[in-house]
C-alpha cells in the first residue's frame, strides 16, 4: 500500500488518517510505502474515511 501525495502540505496537526512526520510533508511530491518508518495509518472512522477516501 501507498501514500500518494500529490505535491499538497499536508497540515501535521488535523491529518486524520496518517500519523506523518514534518520532513515528509516539505516534498513537493511523494510516493512512499506506507510501511516505512515514521509514516503509520491510523484507525479512521467509517465517516472520516469516506470523507478523505477521494
Amino acid at each position: 500500500m501507498y501514500l500518494i501525495d500529490k505535491g499538497e502540505i499536508v497540515p501535521i496537526d488535523r491529518s486524520l488518517l496518517w500519523d506523518i512526520i514534518p520532513a515528509f510533508t516539505r516534498l513537493p511530491s511523494l510516493v512512499v510505502p506506507c510501511g516505512i518508518a515514521d509514516i503509520s495509518w491510523r484507525t479512521p472512522s467509517a465517516t472520516t474515511f469516506n470523507k478523505y477516501r477521494d
